[in-house]
């Protein structure tokens, strides 16, 4: 049973059909009002709809994937309930595309958003970009709206959103994360930057205080939002190679691609990371998860193909795999939106 994006918004505590149970809520992303029942802020939703959508980017291995004709599109499957067969819908062609690498969504206008690598050489005359579609969560249909380019963009992996502002924030895969605001009909606007090197995940903690970063090595670099300034980092002691990010009620996960591995992490009262499990994962990179907590995917990267599909033990509070299935292609980032 689940919705991993809000349709769904708090109001006076509580949220329509779902008997403000807070065993029913899990925080994603996305913005909306406070969830007084476990305390964090940020998107409450329903999971009593079975029905969702998984888009997975195709995503060839970099570093330089100058050639165009080796990017591909974004895949589309609805999805019935937890533990479900995937079933193929229409995605996103790769000629409506430019190379990309991540997929998020923002419930507040039912909008998919792509960020595209341009091969992160610009290969094709434009360093970054991210396309955005208006989404129907009743056909499934997407429709086209106008790219976002500059600002710094180039390279785009990763998109994340804050709880509490809406603010965008995209990471460049080689010159920081780029800002955006949005007014009260959707129009963006650039709104500076923040950190200037490389970058593949980007993650706003609940409270909309800090924004913690990948960029492919061992460090989850830490900023304080509202003065910019770089905080100590959490460290793995493996090799690292760590990517997107994910968030699951309380919990902070990263794909270790080169670890085989995804990290996981209590967040704890001050935002600060705290080692809970290790993962075994095939050469991951992209993390979702059901919004009743009980299934995570897992996007394989480089020579792994695989959509890897997980079990929540609640008696053991760990991750136990259920299950792959053989996209055909190198994959990037996941979202899984109200179908």
């Amino acid at each position: 049973m689940w919705r991993i994006v809000a349709a769904l918004t708090c109001v006076l505590g509580g949220c329509d059909g779902c008997g403000n149970d807070g065993s029913r809520h899990i925080l994603d992303s996305p913005r909306a009002s406070a969830d007084t029942k476990t305390g964090d802020s940020g998107t409450i939703v329903d999971a009593s709809d079975p029905n969702s959508v998984l888009f997975v980017a195709q995503s060839p291995p970099g570093p330089q994937n100058g050639d165009p004709a080796t990017w591909s599109g974004v895949l589309q499957f609805s999805i019935s309930g937890d533990f479900a067969a995937t079933v193929p819908e229409t995605g996103i062609a790769k000629t409506a595309l430019e190379d990309p690498s991540s997929v998020a969504f923002r419930s507040e206008s039912s909008e998919l958003f792509i960020g595209n690598r341009h091969g992160n050489n610009a290969a094709d005359g434009v360093a970054g970009s991210i396309s955005r579609y208006h989404y129907d969560q009743g056909s499934h249909a997407l429709v086209a709206a106008t790219e976002i380019t500059g600002n710094g963009l180039a390279g785009v992996h990763q998109i994340a959103f804050s709880p509490t502002s809406g603010e965008m924030f995209a990471a460049n895969v080689a010159t920081g994360v780029s800002r955006f605001t949005f007014d009260a009909g959707g129009t963006v606007t650039a709104n500076g930057m923040i950190s200037d090197t490389a970058t593949r995940g980007v993650f706003v903690t609940p409270d909309g205080k800090r924004l913690l970063v990948t960029a492919a090595t061992t460090a989850i670099r830490v900023f304080d939002l509202a003065t910019s300034a770089e905080l100590p980092a959490t460290t793995v002691s493996g090799q690292g190679g760590l990517h997107y990010f994910a968030y699951r009620l309380g919990d902070v996960y990263v794909a270790g691609l080169y670890d085989n591995a995804v990290y996981r992490y209590h967040l704890d009262a001050n935002d600060d990371l705290v080692f809970v499990q290790l993962i075994a994962a095939q050469a991951p990179i992209g993390v979702a998860f059901s919004a009743d907590g009980a299934e995570m995917f897992v996007s394989g990267h480089l020579t792994v193909d695989l959509l890897q599909r997980y079990t929540y033990d609640a008696g053991s509070d760990t991750w136990m795999p259920s299950g792959t299935m053989d996209l055909g292609s190198s994959l990037g980032g996941l979202a899984l939106v109200p179908g």
